[in-house]
């Protein structure tokens, strides 16, 4: 997260520079970022880029890649212990796994790389 945060400053402050479709662009990432911060809920949301890991205990949840023109995530998820679990899912899919709810909240096609907001519920 301090990365992006970081990201969106620095396009901030040289936005001086930037033609009109990039001050748009910028403007239209850092909206989005406000907004996903912003949205209520409980449990925790995630915000991943394609390629991206992240851990879950002693799993972890892998981001393989993110479509954001047909709004599909590939992920994985790999224990130490078992076989990898890997799904496709699309946007405002559920997937429930163990004592915990993953829900693709948003998918939002990025500049480098495609985003997924990904938000965790857990039943402990």
């Amino acid at each position: 997260m301090l990365a992006i945060r970081q990201m969106l400053c620095r396009r901030l402050m040289t936005g001086i520079k930037m033609s009109m479709e990039g001050r748009l662009k910028t403007f239209v990432a850092i909206s989005v970022f406000l907004i996903i911060f912003a949205l209520p809920g409980s449990g925790q949301d995630l915000v991943l880029f394609a390629q991206e890991s992240c851990s879950m205990g002693n799993s972890t949840l892998h981001i393989v890649d993110v479509d954001a023109e047909s709004a599909k995530v590939w992920l994985v998820i790999s224990e130490p212990s078992g076989s990898p679990l890997s799904e496709i899912m699309s946007l405002n899919d559920t997937l429930f796994w163990k004592n915990r709810t993953l829900n693709i909240a948003g998918i939002y096609a990025g500049g480098l790389s495609d985003l997924v907001l990904l938000r965790i519920n857990s039943s402990d």
